[in-house]
């Protein structure tokens, strides 16, 4: 029983912290727009101490919150720094 919780637990932590390598699109102030692997667009808002760090091209990890079934329905957690 402790292993089945376990592995559940586990799987739920995995899928609700999945670090994605995603392309950066643009940075526009303090938001950055960046493409996920599975081609979907998505934005996120970055501190302003790192907006001149990051460029349309870049590879950047990205931490998503992939629970949901639907890939549209993804949300980010923030960048994996």
């Amino acid at each position: 029983l402790v292993m089945v919780i376990g592995i559940v637990f586990g799987t739920v932590y995995t899928k609700a912290n999945k670090v994605r390598e995603c392309e950066v699109l643009g940075v526009y102030e303090n938001t950055m727009s960046v493409v996920h692997p599975n081609g979907h667009i998505y934005t996120l808002r970055i501190d302003e101490e790192y907006v001149g760090r990051y460029h349309k091209g870049e590879i950047v990890d990205v931490v998503f919150d992939e629970l949901y079934e639907w890939d549209t329905q993804y949300e980010i957690k923030g960048l994996k720094y």
